[in-house]
């Protein structure tokens, strides 16, 4: 009985505190990367009915400083493609910007997963654009892949919502969308100012 017992509290504890270091609180709010590292959060929006989807890519340094975002529009077959085609998007702006110490954010623990892993454990369906951003990856010096919650992923997903709506790519690079500013003084950061 007591061996049981033993392996049930090993057990709670290996998947209690798993499950702290996968899903942070609720209540958290978006976190500045280390220095010197920027942070690319990334996400997308997708609806059924059209197949049409919107992704969103926003760039922030160590000190919580905007420093771009970018906005497209385009086809995806499910949800999961639309956020591995955000996360490819968000390869692809970050060697455009010319940033080589990246840390990227998604709130799509299923495509984290994939990126972190082995192309054998990843969805199938999602192959093809992994091994895009796998290519796109050869550009930077250091990468990190992190999932992070809804919470705190508030500026790229409403980014992604613009983009559908929208239907149009947009890039700021600077200068904030306007709509922004509310998230990200919110986020307790610095807000950049208009002159």
């Amino acid at each position: 009985f007591d061996q049981v017992n033993e392996r049930s509290s090993l057990k709670h504890l290996i998947t209690s505190s798993t499950t702290r270091s996968i899903h942070p609180s609720a209540q958290a709010s978006w976190a500045a990367p280390a220095e010197p590292f920027v942070k690319i959060n990334v996400d997308a929006g997708w609806r059924k009915s059209t197949c049409h989807a919107g992704a969103s890519i926003v760039i922030r340094n160590f000190e919580g400083r905007f420093l771009g975002a970018k906005s497209v529009d385009f086809q995806a077959e499910n949800a999961l493609i639309a956020e591995a085609t955000a996360l490819w998007e968000g390869c692809k702006f970050a060697k455009e910007q010319g940033h080589n110490m990246v840390c990227f954010e998604s709130d799509s623990l299923e495509l984290i997963k994939s990126v972190r892993g082995s192309f054998d454990r990843g969805s199938w369906t999602l192959y093809p654009i992994l091994t895009l951003i796998r290519n796109e990856q050869r550009y930077v010096e250091e990468c990190r892949w992190n999932w992070t919650s809804r919470n705190c992923n508030q500026a790229a997903d409403h980014l992604a919502s613009l983009a559908l709506s929208r239907r149009s790519t947009e890039v700021w690079v600077e200068w904030h969308p306007t709509s922004l500013v509310h998230i990200l003084c919110k986020d307790g950061l610095p807000c950049p100012h208009h002159a």
